[in-house]
């Protein structure tokens, strides 16, 4: 069978093998009598049956997302009463707070506090931070009444509680692992992709320049990655400090958002390169004054976010125009994929700030979608750059084939003469002590003209390269083997002293009359060779002449004895 047929018969049976497996799995998942499905433990949402009492004294029941106004000082008191444990056997409450003191009471008795009276006095801990508080509740709460009081610097704060569950610990942590954890995977995926990218970038032009926007978009999608984890609701429980995982989010959202503008300002043109740099620089100095107003207690970084969100308002006006302009002004294919990324960006972006409006009534967790939007928006980016990267890689292999081409001998593969000018320019600069280490061995074959005008420039094409092979087996791996004319070949060394040398040479006359005797003509290499002495040499160069003048004279006597001997041809 021919190897094209039997390739068209493989595939389509490999296609259908490859669908009876999916229908496979699919019928075994779905099949009644497959009863082996893990089955969490059942948790109750706290989103509905809160009670609150206004300002004015009015009672109202109300859901959990309802907006009220605060009716304590900074914050807001919110009653419910515990169900019986008929359906879920609970022990522990798990509230998700956000810049919140939180006080949990059952039956007025406080069962659980996070404030902390040092909080104020904290060097970068001015607020709790975001993170879930599992709160152990009495073993007899069952209909009893539980408040939760939060209160928050932060206007936006004191009224909106965060998701509560009611069961085990382990059910809790569970629910929260399932429901965020598409973000956790999320970033996993932009931090993998930022790391991959600038390895393979890295590796494919480690003979060349590396393109700085491929390391930018790198380092973008890293950042990116950091911010999604430190967002997402289960950064506290594999880091246990919630105020550093704040901060995380504070410094990581910045970084990436400076190094996706500096993306923009090195792949356009240089219409907006003045302003791309003006944006640059507020971002950056942005970034260094809330550091620094931190540090100095001033202001902690939530209240830093009234310097950052004018900032980012600019910047979108700005990278939509830059994008437009790019293309219908200057026709630039590149930017296409930039245009199209952020599109879908702002789609998911839209979609993400509608579930929130609309209450999840999709049940998508909020972020996801504006996470898949960005991850969009880096392959795009990335798929962009790849082919940048594999295109200045395939330059440096040109350009690296050409280098190789103009010190390489064609015929012989050995260096050419443009070597020896590289070696001599080398070790211009040693030190005399240190040149008397260079050997330089000048060799010449015997009758090569003659082997041409008898048998033809083939068979003395065929002498050269027998004697290129020779030299480059016998010297190759001490020394550098160049063919620098016609029959002549020059060896450099720093790795031989005299005895090696001779040794070398005797080798080489073996191997020389062993190849002798297998061929037609006359095969023979004449050899001189030469130290660099100082007392003699005030150059290189004239070592290589000295070296010349032996390689001569044994000429004339490997001629006089084949022409004794009744060799000669």
């Amino acid at each position: 069978m021919n190897k094209k047929k039997g390739r068209q018969i493989a595939i389509p049976i490999y296609i259908f093998v490859t669908v009876l497996a999916i229908c496979f799995l699919y019928y075994a998942g779905e099949s009644p009598h497959i009863d082996t499905k893990l089955r969490p433990e059942e948790v109750i949402d706290l989103e509905q049956g809160w009670t609150y009492i206004s300002p004015s004294g009015e009672t109202k029941s109300i859901n959990r997302n309802d907006t009220v106004e605060p009716n304590i000082p900074n914050g807001t008191e919110l009653f419910i009463t515990l169900p019986e444990k008929t359906e879920v056997d609970y022990d522990t409450l798990g509230v998700w707070s956000v810049f919140q003191v939180l006080e949990v009471t059952v039956d007025g008795k406080l069962v659980s506090s996070n404030a902390d009276p040092t909080q104020s006095q904290r060097h970068l801990e001015r607020n709790p931070g975001a993170f879930w508080n599992m709160i152990r509740l009495p073993e007899d709460c069952e209909g009893k009444t539980m408040m939760v009081r939060f209160t928050s610097p932060y206007p936006s704060y004191r009224t909106m509680l965060g998701k509560s569950y009611l069961g085990s610990y382990s059910a809790i942590y569970s629910q929260i692992q399932r429901e965020y954890s598409p973000r956790v995977l999320l970033s996993m995926l932009f931090i993998a992709i930022g790391v991959l990218f600038l390895v393979f970038h890295i590796h494919q032009t480690r003979k060349t320049r590396i393109l700085p926007s491929a390391v930018i978009i790198s380092l973008f999608a890293i950042w990116f990655g950091i911010w999604c984890f430190s967002e997402s609701h289960g950064a506290s429980f594999y880091y246990a400090s919630a105020p550093f995982v704040s901060m995380l989010s504070f410094v990581s959202v910045r970084m990436a958002t400076i190094s996706f503008i500096l993306y923009f300002r090195s792949i356009f043109g240089r219409e907006f390169r003045t302003w791309n740099g003006i944006l640059l620089m507020a971002l950056c100095g942005e970034l260094i004054t809330s550091m620094i107003l931190q540090l100095l207690q001033i202001r902690d970084f939530y209240e830093c976010i009234s310097f950052f969100l004018p900032l980012m308002g600019v910047l979108i006006v700005s990278l939509f125009v830059e994008i437009l302009y790019s293309i219908f002004i200057k026709k630039s294919k590149e930017s296409l994929y930039v245009l199209i990324a952020t599109l879908f960006l702002g789609l998911f972006v839209s979609l993400d700030a509608f579930v929130l409006a609309s209450g999840q009534i999709f049940h998508i967790p909020y972020g996801v979608s504006s996470s898949i939007g960005m991850l969009i928006l880096i392959i795009l980016i990335t798929v962009s750059e790849v082919r940048k990267t594999r295109a200045q890689a395939k330059l440096a292999r040109h350009a690296e084939h050409f280098k190789e081409l103009a010190v390489t001998d064609t015929l012989t593969s050995l260096y050419n003469r443009n070597i020896e000018s590289e070696w001599i320019a080398s070790h211009h600069d040693l030190s005399e002590t240190d040149k008397e280490q260079a050997v330089v061995l000048v060799c010449d074959m015997n009758y090569l003209k003659s082997i041409n005008d008898t048998y033809g420039h083939r068979y003395g094409d065929e002498a050269i390269c027998k004697a290129a092979k020779l030299l480059q087996s016998v010297f190759g791996e001490c020394g550098v083997v160049c063919r620098t004319g016609g029959d002549e070949f020059t060896i450099f060394s720093d790795k031989l002293d005299n005895a090696s040398v001779l040794s070398k040479l005797q080798e080489m006359q073996t191997q020389v009359l062993e190849i002798a005797q297998t061929c037609q003509y006359v095969f023979s290499i004449s050899v001189g060779y030469a130290f660099f002495d100082p007392n003699q040499d005030d150059s290189l160069e004239h070592t290589i002449s000295r070296a010349d003048s032996l390689m001569y004279h044994d000429k004339i006597n490997i001629k006089k004895n084949l022409q004794l001997n009744g060799a000669a041809r």
